[in-house]
């Protein structure tokens, strides 16, 4: 599936093209757009309306070019994942790739979150961009825990290392 959602969006929310009336989203908002919609096993058009001069708003031009040094950061955490195991919830969602699982964590409940268990022992834990991740799963979940308090542009994507192991299905979440 895909999300076609423009960058800048009218008062009266119509509109695929240029309005000048239009304001542009935030960046932090249209990278979780971009994290929900890939974790959710789908794809992101993200649309910009050229002026009548043909060229971008600046506003836009802005967001495009912040997301090269995110996709630095971030991008093995998009590029030639697959959505799940976890099923997306208000928490955030999650990608895996190979032994690699990424949670992209939209909401910390106090600077923590608990998901079910998974099926494969996790070796290591570490924010992308970030600081290390207190991480420990036992037979009724697993826990994470921000072990700092830096301040975040965006959300959180934590990333597991997983030992070798069957492929995982999907999970259901309640958080």
């Amino acid at each position: 599936w895909e999300s076609c959602i423009v960058m800048s969006r009218p008062p009266d929310g119509a509109g695929w093209s240029y309005r000048p009336e239009a304001a542009t989203r935030s960046f932090a908002e249209c990278a979780k757009m971009l994290s929900a919609c890939v974790t959710g096993r789908g794809n992101l058009l993200l649309n910009a309306g050229p002026m009548s001069t043909g060229q971008l708003r600046p506003e836009e031009m802005g967001l495009l070019e912040a997301f090269g040094p995110w996709m630095q950061t971030f991008g093995e955490s998009i590029y030639q994942t697959q959505g799940g195991p976890y099923i997306n919830g208000e928490w955030g969602g999650a990608t895996i790739r190979g032994n690699d699982l990424y949670l992209h964590v939209f909401e910390w409940q106090n600077g923590a979150l608990r998901l079910p268990p998974l099926p494969r022992e996790v070796l290591s834990c570490t924010e992308l961009g970030g600081e290390d991740v207190s991480c420990r799963q036992d037979g009724n979940g697993l826990s994470l825990a921000l072990n700092g308090a830096k301040a975040r542009d965006t959300h959180s994507i934590v990333k597991l290392s997983l030992a070798e192991g069957a492929e995982i299905p999907l999970i259901p979440t309640d958080v």
